[in-house]
């Protein structure tokens, strides 16, 4: 809940996107740490992080892609992407059985969690980069 009201915050004072590249990059920084033996201020305080900047983040995608879609193309563009963004409910399972079936290090197994997040911070980035704003889907 912290994420999203303080994503939103943030997004509203600034820029939608600058918030979710510096979420998701909190993200992949506090999961990927979670794997190296810390002291248990710090793991609570990193666990705190990391989920609030996922379900934060997730949140802030949506409000992203009510501002991308027209008005009457708004509630499909919003559905693909929920159900998009459920794939993650159902590949993160079997991603940590893998990787428990695996016996990897524990930190490799943090690090494979992290991808997903380094990637969107990327993806995020390169749109923020290109300087337009998102172009707004209209139909006739």
């Amino acid at each position: 809940m912290a994420g999203a009201i303080l994503g939103g915050w943030l997004g509203d004072r600034y820029n939608l996107v600058k918030v979710k590249v510096a979420f998701f990059l909190a993200a992949a920084l506090s999961i990927s740490l979670l794997g190296v033996n810390s002291p248990m201020p710090v793991l609570y305080l990193l666990i705190f992080v990391a989920g609030a900047t996922t379900i934060g983040t997730q949140i802030l995608l949506y409000a992203g892609a009510a501002q991308l879609y027209g008005l009457s193309v708004r509630s499909t563009g919003l559905g693909w992407a929920s159900g998009i963004g459920r794939n993650g409910a159902i590949v993160g399972p079997l991603l940590g059985g893998a990787l428990m079936g695996m016996q990897l290090p524990l930190q490799l197994n943090f690090l494979a969690f992290a991808i997903p997040g380094a990637v969107a911070a990327l993806a995020m980035a390169v749109h923020l980069a290109s300087g337009r704003r998102a172009a707004v889907v209209r139909t006739a």
